[in-house]
């Protein structure tokens, strides 16, 4: 009877690291608002063209979507819905993220801007804009615009070429700006947006010639983190402790 005791003691002292180790194991989860995926056609996820009511441009290239033509109209849209806007607005963040290649030579500027060239992706929300736009320097680099309009914000991507990019556009809805991340690392911080040109509320992607793998508008529905696995090993040695210590006093 007393060991039994002693086995529902260690019960009761274990069951909180348990707990602790099974809600650090779960993962963040996110809520997908826009996503065009792979060499899907644009025109079954949700995506139209709005330029004269043309079709909507592009074609598959291998795993990706390619789109080309003039920087200024060639683009696939999707236009946010107010339910879309509710959720994006009830989120502490959203993450608008695009993987691509500009394969276009064009270095700029054009008539609309001193970065309107090249390829891109676009998030505008609550007639706030953020451009994820890069173009050729001529020289094996890529310029990332967030506002080819006015030239700036921008950063040199060295050495990216025509090679493959993942750039990521994090806004907060507390302090109303937002952080751009090149392959995973932060490279522009606080942006406010641009206010004055083309905005709306709206996805799209296109441009001189960019192949498109991966555009997508999510906000997380779980703030918690997914463990290290250093973390989880900590906490499995401590319960692992505590048995062996429980057993020998009994």
């Amino acid at each position: 009877m007393r060991s039994l005791r002693k086995w529902r003691g260690l019960a009761t002292t274990a069951a909180p690291l348990v707990l602790g180790i099974a809600l650090a194991a779960a993962p963040a989860r996110a809520d997908i608002i826009v996503q065009h995926s792979g060499n899907t056609n644009p025109s079954t996820e949700g995506f139209t063209n709005n330029v004269g009511g043309l079709p909507v441009y592009g074609s598959p290239s291998g795993s990706a979507w390619n789109i080309s033509g003039p920087w200024c109209c060639e683009y696939d849209l999707y236009s946010l819905t107010s339910n879309n806007l509710s959720t994006l607005n009830a989120a502490a963040t959203w993450t608008f993220t695009a993987t691509f290649r500009n394969l276009s030579s064009d270095t700029g500027p054009s008539g609309y801007g001193p970065d309107a060239a090249g390829s891109y992706a676009v998030v505008g929300v609550n007639d706030i804009r953020f451009d994820l736009g890069i173009h050729s320097d001529g020289l094996g680099d890529q310029i990332l615009s967030l506002d080819p309009f006015s030239g700036a914000p921008d950063y040199t991507i060295t050495g990216l070429g025509t090679n493959p990019v993942t750039l990521s556009l994090i806004y907060n809805n507390t302090t109303h700006t937002g952080d751009a991340y090149v392959n995973g690392i932060e490279v522009i911080s606080n942006y406010a947006g641009n206010t004055s040109s083309y905005i709306g509320d709206f996805v799209f992607f296109g441009g001189e010639n960019g192949n498109f793998t991966n555009v997508e508008l999510l906000t997380p529905t779980s703030s918690q983190p997914t463990p290290e696995p250093a973390s989880i090993a900590l906490l499995g040695v401590g319960l692992l402790s505590l048995c062996l210590m429980r057993r020998r006093r009994s």
